[in-house]
Parts: C-alpha cells; structure tokens; sequence
C-alpha cells in the first residue's frame, strides 16, 4: 500500500511554482500572485490526498488480493 500512495502522491505538486513546468510557466507570466498559486494549490493538494487515501484503499485488494484462510 505505501508504494502504491507513494506513486500517485508524487503527481501532486500544485503548490508552488517550481513544483512542475506548468506552474513555472503560468507564474513566470507575472498575472498570478505567489500567495494565490500556493492557497489554490493547497486546496488542490488536501483534494489530492483525499482521493489518493481512497483510491488505495480500493485499487489495493484488487491488485493484491489476499490469500485465502487456510
């Protein structure tokens, strides 16, 4: 489960600018305040968590399944 969190966890750089090139570039543009970029990439981080914890929890037992009781 940790690898599985890690994996999508490490697409979730929303925060700040040099989190990814898509951030470089719209705040190289100068039109979108440093304090904005990191308070909807914040937002956009806490969502990502949330979706991340619940789609391992239901990608796990379907690419793990667990071994039968014996």
């Amino acid at each position: 489960e940790p690898a599985l969190g890690a994996t999508l966890g490490s697409g979730l750089g929303f925060m700040l600018p040099v989190s990814t090139p898509c951030n470089a570039i719209v705040y190289s543009s100068g039109r979108i305040p440093l304090r904005t970029m990191m308070a909807y990439g914040l937002l956009l981080d806490i969502v990502g968590v949330i979706v991340i914890i619940a789609a391992v929890h239901w990608l796990t037992p379907t690419a793990i399944p667990l071994a039968p009781d014996s």
